[in-house]
């Protein structure tokens, strides 16, 4: 009889809390005996390990196949240890030639372990208990690259205006005609062509030169004086500028050029004015005038909103509500859509209810299953052409009060029973209810659980 223990880690190096432990003859699918201890109390096979992971158990010695599944996290399918030898024989003392330390600790029971201390991969062994610690990595610690970090580093630019190179440099040339980038071959070229009258770009030494030695501003001159010909100043009057076809202006010239077409009068005086407007005739409009036409109705227009007909005005607007009527809505206009109207109705001497029922009658002739249609069908006369036995379909989501009548019209229901079968759930307590007998009928009723019959 040995021993044999094991911790379950997954493939991230978390211990797997509560694994199915199933051990097989090796080679086989016949489940082997199993002991909690050196042969004296059974072990349930397959077993769950505890929530260290840290799992074992006894068996005779042998060979086994052990399999290890679910657990969380959750190993899935798991894995299978293949041919493990159980050998009490082969257990080490201190007189033989096998290992008799691990790291320096001596335990004869020994468990890895991970963790993440350090600022780098060590092995830390300590009571009986090896701990590999692989820290996450940073800028002064080595270790295993975080999910936070590997989603920071696989954003950072993969490609450089399209090059992908390693080592990419930057270049300056003056090809093309305007300012640009080219890049090829691990290069960037920013393109500076000089500047001419087809090209922009950088100026050149010459051009500058060029540009440079051109008339600056002028000073020396007043606001009253102009620059003549010879680039001196002198000032600028009547005297130097002929008047020849445009006239310059005096009080006279500019008084004669206006002229008013009633409202609007110019006076002798050069004075423009304009009559204010009255019944008879045209002008300005006054500011209490203003006020009084900015006070009438201005504009008036419909709209659905609200939950009845009404009017709202403001700014000189008028709106009127028109909603559609609705079971929410006091009123409404009726449209040729389809609508629910709250309250019962009577059109034309016909009661519409707040449940929306109407009496519908209809005949069954056919020798097939009936299916009674919600909302729709209130008697269905079953009136076959064909004599044979008939089932009947209540609908399958029924409301409370929903009441459906089902007639045998052709009179041999005796021979040819009308089995009525509710799809959701019983009738007076049973699946199914019968009518047997020539023109009987039955009237069904829901009561939210389950259909009653109310008449026969």
């Amino acid at each position: 009889m040995e021993r044999f223990n094991f911790r379950v880690i997954d493939s991230e190096g978390v211990w797997v809390a509560s694994p199915t432990v199933t051990v097989y003859d090796s080679g086989t699918a016949v489940i082997s005996s199993l002991f909690d201890d050196d042969g004296v109390t059974p072990k349930a096979n397959p077993f769950t390990g505890p929530s260290t992971g840290l799992v074992y158990f006894y068996a005779a010695d042998g060979k086994y196949d052990v399999q290890v599944t679910g657990g969380t996290p959750d190993l899935g399918a798991g894995y299978t240890w293949a041919s493990v030898l159980l050998d009490d024989t082969l257990g080490l003392s201190s007189g033989g030639g096998g290992i008799t330390t691990l790291n320096a600790l001596t335990a004869l029971s020994q468990t890895f372990a991970v963790g993440t201390a350090g600022s780098d991969f060590a092995v830390v062994s300590s009571g009986s208990t090896h701990t590999f610690n692989l820290p996450f990595a940073t800028n002064t610690t080595h270790g295993k690259l975080s999910a936070t970090d590997w989603t920071s580093f696989n954003a950072k630019i993969g490609s450089l205006n399209g090059l992908t190179s390693v080592s990419q440099t930057l270049a300056l040339g003056s090809t093309g005609t305007s300012p640009s980038w080219a890049s090829a071959s691990g290069t960037h070229t920013l393109n500076l062509p000089t500047a001419s009258a087809t090209n922009s770009g950088i100026l050149s030494s010459s051009d500058w030169a060029l540009f440079n030695a051109k008339q600056g501003t002028l000073s020396g001159g007043t606001a009253l004086q102009y620059i003549r010909g010879d680039g001196t100043y002198a000032t600028l009057n009547t005297s130097v500028v002929p008047e020849g076809s445009n006239l310059y202006y005096t009080d006279a010239r500019a008084r004669a050029a206006f002229s008013g077409t009633p409202p609007i009068a110019v006076s002798a005086g050069g004075v423009v004015s304009i009559q204010n407007a009255t019944g008879a005739q045209s002008g300005a409009l006054t500011a209490a005038d203003w006020t009084t036409f900015n006070n009438k109705l201005g504009s008036v227009t419909t709209d659905a909103l609200n939950t009845d007909f009404g009017a709202v005005t403001a700014a000189g607007a008028v709106t009127i509500s028109l909603p559609a009527a609705s079971p929410t809505n006091t009123g409404g206009k009726v449209t040729n859509a389809t609508q629910s109207f709250s309250g019962s109705k009577t059109w034309y001497g016909l009661d519409v209810t707040a449940a929306s029922r109407r009496f519908y009658a209809r005949v069954h002739t056919p020798s097939t299953t009936v299916v009674v249609a919600a909302g729709l069908d209130d008697v269905i006369v079953v009136n076959k052409t064909v004599a044979a036995a008939t089932a009947v379909t209540l609908p399958a989501t029924p409301t409370v009060g929903d009441q459906y009548t089902i007639k045998d019209g052709k009179g041999d229901a005796a021979g040819n029973n009308i089995t009525v079968t509710p799809t959701a759930g019983n009738i007076d307590g049973s699946g199914t209810n019968v009518i047997n007998s020539n023109y009987g009928f039955r009237t069904y009723i829901y009561n939210g659980t389950e259909w009653n019959v109310i008449g026969s």
